[in-house]
């Protein structure tokens, strides 16, 4: 499958409050360089997989919790699976989410390829009654939206960009098996 690109990180200026600009770590936070934090129980180090689960599982429900007009989002695997998954999405619509999410990355891979546009960052798609965006998140996990037709997609796609910075590091095979788990 085709793995959209995080491209470009967004605009300085629009992020939450206390969030660092686009391309900078936040420390304490997943993806945080090791010097950058220090870790639970006093030591220094990398984060163990258990601990990225639980920064990813709170930076995703930090996104579904505080971009504005967003309906529902899924953070999917490489294989399609679900890694999360927002409060207003049933499992059955957050796997259709997902199944739709895999399939417009692939679909944008393969327009790269063929007209050689190079890697895609991101999908947009406006649609009457709301706008569908899908991005990369990292190691080939994806975030996929649903906004409402009144959202702000710039601040929209900057969030999500915000997200993938702060997430997408940890994202470890590894890390993504534990997701699901705790997806279902």
């Amino acid at each position: 499958m085709a793995v959209l690109g995080t491209g470009g990180r967004g605009r300085p200026g629009r992020g939450r409050r206390g969030r660092a600009g686009p391309g900078r770590r936040v420390p304490g936070r997943l993806g945080a360089r090791p010097a950058d934090r220090d870790a639970p129980g006093g030591r220094s180090g990398a984060m163990t997989a258990g601990e990225q689960v639980e920064h990813f599982t709170t930076a995703f429900a930090d996104l579904c919790a505080t971009v504005p007009k967003l309906l529902h989002a899924v953070a999917v695997a490489p294989d399609g699976l679900v890694l999360g998954r927002s409060g207003g999405s049933g499992r059955t619509d957050a796997d259709r989410l997902a199944a739709i999410t895999s399939g417009l990355a692939s679909l944008a891979g393969g327009a790269a390829r063929t007209y050689r546009l190079g890697v895609p960052a991101k999908v947009i798609i406006e649609f009457a009654e709301g706008h569908l965006l899908v991005s990369a998140i990292g190691r080939g996990a994806m975030l996929g939206l649903i906004a409402a037709p009144d959202a702000d997609v710039g601040v929209v796609a900057y969030e999500m960009a915000m997200f993938a910075g702060t997430a997408g590091p940890g994202l470890t095979p590894e890390v993504m098996a534990r997701l699901k788990i705790v997806a279902d």
